[in-house]
């Protein structure tokens, strides 16, 4: 065997076992979807890590009072482990830093104890000791309520593409641990107030489905484009800011309502409308053209103003399918800032001119109708207003004018 063709083999095999623990890792997510308690959550995730990582000493512990305590494990690895927090650890010290802890060479670390059997106060000697150690909290609203924990009898034994995977199963979990509090929440509410909560999450689903769907189908277009030609690096910057733009909505959605509460930043107008742009899949048909000053500054809320443009430059796009031109100008004026966003689309029928700002008034097939609501919502938490004026067959203009803070 040549050397080209050792070097090919090398790579396919990389490839495979990469692909073999990414399927693992979707195959984990869908099933935790389905999963009816925190039992199943974790004998399902102790199968997620010993199918992608390939190790026998595996576990799962959760914050308990002033302790962590296994609550799943799997192989090699001590049964009925509790680690008060108060002490060293390498769990420990993950959950109290709400970080991964990665220690390939155990005997140079501070941070690991022998777990001690709590029938004999002894340490487990019936086992190997461990040589390395990989650790992932699972973060819910902030806080860190258990840790994901593996070990191996080899030193050396993780890599960082091990930590990121592991992180993403951390997450998995914190997603469904989220998910059943939240449902069991939702069941100790009296029947009445269950069904106007429910009614509630309907259309809060609704809501995540409009606005994820942007950033979620740019994410998706720049994966296929990559898969189709991996050289095409601009692509990793579009997936990483379209996932920025998704945990903000997600951090959104906490408060679900602005109730007039911002926080104003420093802005720069230019960049703001440069970066929404990279953000998004723009359709070889559609011209942008862009007229703000390069040292346009306000004092506006970062995650808002976002959002606006973003809300603003898909309802464009819609409004053309057939291409056209998108406009986006900002100037400074007496009265503090103006933004116009305008296109060359279908514009706006006479008989919606006075819904359109209604929450959950929507004329498109799989719209939510929250797009405008949110806008004016955001604009008028700025002390500001927004106007459009829109012909028919010609297009639409929107106008926003928020004064100086």
């Amino acid at each position: 065997m040549d050397s080209s063709t050792a070097l090919e083999e090398h790579t396919s095999s990389g490839r495979n076992t990469l692909e073999s623990k990414l399927a693992a890792l979707h195959s984990h997510a869908v099933e935790l979807n389905t999963a009816k308690n925190l039992q199943e959550i974790y004998e399902c995730t102790i199968n997620a890590m010993v199918e992608t990582f390939k190790y026998e000493r595996v576990d799962i512990l959760r914050v308990q009072g002033s302790k962590l305590v296994q609550v799943a494990k799997y192989g090699g690895i001590p049964a009925g482990v509790e680690l008060p927090l108060d002490r060293k650890g390498v769990t420990i010290r993950a959950v109290k830093e709400k970080r991964s802890i990665l220690v390939n060479d155990i005997e140079q670390s501070q941070d690991y104890v022998f777990v001690v059997n709590p029938d004999t106060g002894q340490p487990y000697y019936e086992y190997a000791l461990s040589k390395a150690e990989l650790a992932s909290p699972i973060i819910v609203d902030g806080e860190a309520v258990g840790v994901l924990n593996i070990e191996s009898t080899e030193k050396d034994a993780f890599t960082e593409l091990d930590r990121q995977q592991l992180e993403i199963l951390a997450n998995h979990v914190a997603t469904a641990i989220d998910r059943i509090a939240n449902l069991e929440e939702v069941q100790r509410l009296g029947r009445e107030q269950n069904r106007k909560l429910m009614e509630g999450f309907r259309r809060v689903s609704s809501m995540a489905r409009h606005d994820l769907r942007g950033p979620l189908g740019n994410i998706g277009i720049a994966a296929h484009i990559l898969r189709q030609n991996p050289d095409k690096s601009d692509m990793f910057r579009i997936i990483e800011s379209n996932l920025k733009h998704a945990d903000n909505i997600l951090d959104n959605w906490k408060e679900l309502t602005l109730r007039g509460e911002i926080t104003r930043l420093r802005i720069n107008m230019r960049a703001l409308v440069e970066e929404v742009l990279r953000s998004m899949m723009i359709p070889n048909n559609v011209e942008t053209e862009i007229d703000v000053p390069d040292d346009l500054v306000y004092l506006l809320d970062m995650r808002g103003t976002a959002r606006i443009l973003t809300n603003l430059f898909m309802n464009s796009m819609d409004a053309m399918p057939q291409g056209g031109k998108l406009g986006i100008t900002a100037y400074g004026d007496d009265g503090g800032l103006v933004i116009e966003v305008s296109d060359t689309g279908v514009g706006i029928p006479d008989e919606h001119r006075d819904k359109i700002f209604t929450p959950f008034f929507t004329t498109k097939a799989t719209g939510v109708g929250l797009g405008l609501a949110y806008i004016k919502e955001t604009v008028e938490a700025h002390g500001g207003t927004v106007r459009y004026t829109a012909t028919p067959g010609e297009g639409t203009t929107f106008t926003i004018r928020i004064p100086d803070a």
